[in-house]
């Protein structure tokens, strides 16, 4: 499951620091037609007051005297003043991290999933057709040594099959010299995939071998192939529970999303 989301305290939340600068860049007061005077109320209602305190008595470890509680009280006041002049000059339009914030904090509003018990038979449906998302990938263990341009691969080898420490060889390589379980996934991620096939492909025969990869030459004894493991759901039947509940989860605030773009009239100029 999800764990509990983190929210930012609210006497600290600044929300858009560009919104004080476009305050003084654009001129508010003259730049905003003036709206009905309840369409100005700024409101800090009981629920949201009550918050802000417990937030600054977390943050000062003590109660607040009546000056640091009006201080926060002017500094919401003041954030929250500026945040709607700032979105009514449209200052968030042309800023992708704001907006994804805006997006972000939407979402967060439209998740209102509660998590149930699947019907009979819906897990198991769910687990056959995401079998590969759960499988135990192959992995491989295997030391070898990076050459550099200088180092001849015929020499090396020769040095490594006369009993030559490895790790006393060639030049240092940023992910070490010994793997232990690696997945194929991991290893084509540091050395390459053909590398990966061919290491994969290769049975262990505890011999050294001259590979290339997409970092040069590199001498290399595979140890052990460990093959792949197709999971049964008894096993894992937790861990696939909680992926089912993620995944009704974005499908939920999908669906809602879904319904507020329904609300309005689309227009692509392409």
């Amino acid at each position: 499951m999800t764990g509990p989301v983190q929210r930012r305290p609210l006497w600290r939340e600044p929300l858009l620091a560009f919104v004080v600068l476009g305050a003084v860049v654009f001129g508010i007061d003259r730049a905003l037609p003036r709206d009905e005077p309840a369409a100005r109320q700024v409101r800090l209602d009981r629920e949201t007051h009550s918050r802000l305190l417990d937030e600054l008595h977390a943050a000062l470890g003590r109660a607040p005297t009546p000056t640091e509680i009006a201080a926060a009280e002017q500094r919401w006041v003041s954030t929250e003043v500026l945040v709607r002049e700032g979105l009514a000059l449209g200052l968030e339009r042309d800023d992708p991290i704001v907006r994804q914030r805006i997006v972000d904090k939407m979402q967060l509003a439209l998740d209102d999933f509660r998590p149930s018990e699947p019907r009979p038979g819906q897990l198991e449906d769910y687990f056959a057709a995401n079998r590969a998302r759960f499988a135990e990938p192959g992995a491989a263990d295997f030391v070898h040594v990076w050459l550099s341009e200088a180092e001849s691969a015929d020499e090396i080898l020769a040095r490594l099959e006369a009993g030559e420490d490895p790790a006393a060889l060639g030049r240092p390589f940023p992910d070490g010299s010994r793997f232990r379980r690696r997945p194929r996934a991991r290893v084509a991620q540091s050395f390459g995939e053909g590398f990966a096939a061919e290491l994969f492909s290769t049975p262990s025969t505890g011999r050294w071998i001259v590979r290339r990869s997409d970092h040069g030459t590199h001498v290399v004894k595979t140890l052990a192939l460990r093959p792949g493991r197709e999971p049964r759901l008894a096993g894992i039947r937790e861990r696939v529970l909680e992926d089912w509940h993620r995944s009704r989860r974005r499908e939920h605030v999908r669906a809602r999303v879904d319904a507020l773009v329904d609300g309005w009239e689309l227009v692509i100029e392409r």
